[in-house]
């Protein structure tokens, strides 16, 4: 930094600084985006049950959080940590990050994080059978939750909470929570499955209080109101419920019923099991102790396989967290790399930095010589533009002067044209005349006249007044097309002095659809259509100017 403010003070602060802002603006940015997108791969990882892979990408993502202080998704990534070791029952170390991230955010502007972090206390407490503990944390994230303003959340809490105090055995104040939820969660298609929850709860709760006719209808209801649904994972528990309802009321023969339907859905351990006990406790009130006994076998078995599978679990677990461990320890290594890394990037930054500022140093020296570079090209560029300027008004001058002169010529042309047509029209009437060929005199004018209309039409005499004019096209055009005839030569110089069909016609004495037809066999010889013969004619006139030049 010292030499960075040795090169700042003999120039302008204020870009030396923007430049070091922008710097560090754009690296902080990147990595607090790229912080972002490693917490959310490692909640997919960890929804994937991958939990070594969440591991690597939350660490990952804590060292970037740890360098530049941010303070959410810290306790965003520490929360996720616990998350990871209360999945794999290692309940003491997830109480640990719990704590972690709960001191970064408590009291602070992350509610949403704080109240995550909160309801996974709870659900610690849930699993280790302490629910007054476990009401304490819901009541806290309860608070946060109403402070926000937040309907939604406050209810899927409340749900939470009115679990728990049914499972203190005061139903009456989860009755509340419940109801609720129920009435805000009904209309809101997106959080089917905790109006679900609330609901069958909510049967819980009517039996708890003893209303078990009420606890029947609801049950039946909410069965009714989801029975195509396929988002409905609590389906056998509610159906376990509704037979408790039953049973309370002395309908035996329906809540057996209502059990053998449960036993066909999906169930965790604990439904299971009390489908099992209640289906062998109504056969006991039935005076059916055999099949009691095999559905209190079916609870034996079943356990046992349980305890297998936990067992097994268990044993993952701790290979698991082995390898957890492991990582971390790895990680630990990777991240006093990273710091050393880090480090050299630091210095690099500062010596691009600094190899900036004595560019910007050098350039200012040499500014000058550069503008007055600049001015000398500006002035032999103006220089250029005047001759270049000068050149194209005498090329325009010419071009003027041509065009006139054709412009006469063509008119000189059609007058000769009207001449002979005069001339044509006296020789006829004169021939029509029968005592014309007995007077010498008559036939001698009439051979004069013949005579001066080849006179006018002689193609040498045009030739010669054309070229003058237009030195470079017909040139051009045998150059270029050694096999157009005299007739075509003739009828492309017409051309080019903008004569229509009729009047080239006219001149050359032939009828005006030979005129086009010929006209049709000069453009096919060009390989272009007749609408494009005189630009084509232009076009090589002003080449061959320009080559001539």
């Amino acid at each position: 930094m010292l030499v960075i403010f040795f090169f700042a003070k003999g120039m302008k602060k204020g870009l030396v600084f923007l430049c070091l802002w922008s710097i560090i603006y754009l690296v902080n940015a990147n990595d607090s985006t790229r912080c972002d997108a490693l917490i959310e791969r490692a909640y997919s990882a960890y929804d994937k049950q991958n939990f070594e892979q969440a591991l690597t990408y939350f660490s990952q993502a804590i060292q970037i959080a740890n360098v530049k202080g941010c303070v959410e998704q810290k306790a965003k990534i520490l929360n996720g940590y616990g998350v990871i070791y209360m999945k794999l029952y290692d309940h003491h170390r997830a109480v640990k990050y719990f704590f972690d991230a709960y001191a970064l955010v408590e009291g602070k502007q992350y509610p949403k994080v704080e109240i995550s972090i909160l309801n996974n206390l709870a659900r610690i407490c849930f699993f280790e059978e302490k629910p007054y503990k476990a009401m304490n944390y819901l009541e806290k994230s309860l608070q946060i939750a109403q402070n926000l303003g937040d309907s939604t959340l406050i209810c899927r809490i409340g749900i939470n909470t009115g679990i728990t105090y049914n499972n203190l055995g005061k139903p009456e104040q989860a009755k509340e929570y419940f109801q609720k939820a129920i009435n805000y969660l009904q209309n809101k298609p997106k959080y089917i499955l905790s109006l679900q929850k609330a609901q069958i709860e909510y049967v819980n709760n009517l039996i708890l209080r003893q209303e078990y006719m009420q606890a029947e209808a609801f049950a039946t209801q909410i069965l009714a109101q989801h029975a195509t649904s396929t988002q409905f994972p609590l389906k056998s528990l509610c159906y376990w419920y509704l037979s408790v309802a039953q049973e309370n009321q002395n309908k035996l023969q329906s809540a057996l019923n209502t059990l053998k339907k449960a036993d066909t859905l999906f169930a965790d351990m604990d439904t299971r099991v009390k489908i099992f006990k209640s289906t062998a406790n109504i056969y006991n009130k039935l005076k059916q102790p055999l099949l009691a006994l095999q559905y209190k076998d079916s609870i034996i078995k079943y356990k046992d396989s349980i305890i297998v599978k936990s067992n097994k679990d268990k044993f993952l677990n701790v290979d698991a967290r082995i390898r957890l461990n492991q990582k971390e320890n790895e990680l630990e290594l990777q991240q006093a790399r990273q710091d050393k890394e880090r480090m050299f990037f630091t210095l690099l930054i500062v010596a691009f930095v600094s190899v900036i500022l004595l560019l910007f140093i050098r350039a200012k020296q040499q500014k000058q010589k550069r503008i007055l570079a600049l001015e000398k090209e500006k002035t032999a560029k103006l220089l250029f533009e005047n001759q270049l300027k000068e050149k194209q008004l005498e090329e325009d001058k010419l071009l003027r002067e041509i065009e006139l002169k054709n412009n006469q010529l063509s008119a000189q042309i059609l007058l000769q044209s009207h001449k002979n047509e005069l001339i044509e029209d006296i020789i006829e009437k004169l021939s029509a005349i029968s005592e014309t060929s007995k007077h010498r005199q008559l036939t001698t004018i009439i051979h004069q006249l013949k005579q001066q209309i080849k006179e006018n039409s002689d193609w040498k005499s045009f030739l010669t007044f054309f070229e003058q004019i237009n030195p470079a096209l017909l040139t051009a055009i045998r150059k270029r097309y050694n096999y157009f005839t005299i007739s075509e030569l003739r009828i492309l110089s017409y051309i080019f002095m903008d004569m229509d069909t009729k009047e080239i016609a006219r001149l050359l004495n032939i009828t005006d659809d030979y005129c086009r037809k010929k006209k049709q066999r000069i453009a096919k010889k060009l390989n272009i259509s007749t609408s494009q013969i005189r630009q084509h004619l232009h076009d090589i006139s002003q080449n061959e100017d320009v080559e001539n030049s």
